[in-house]
């Protein structure tokens, strides 16, 4: 899923997303970020975690 899906299903925006740099690199589908499903689950626990 691109980064404006992922950012939505994790309660989130864009540019937090970017930020945390916690997340692992996400895949490239030509010059967008693909997160995987499993990532979401570790933006879950960073946005609780704050």
């Amino acid at each position: 899923m691109y980064i404006g899906e992922f950012a939505r299903l994790a309660g989130t925006t864009p540019k937090a997303v970017r930020l945390y740099g916690l997340l692992p690199e996400p895949r490239r589908r030509d010059k967008y970020r693909a997160y995987r499903v499993k990532v979401l689950e570790w933006a879950s626990f960073i946005r609780e975690a704050q």
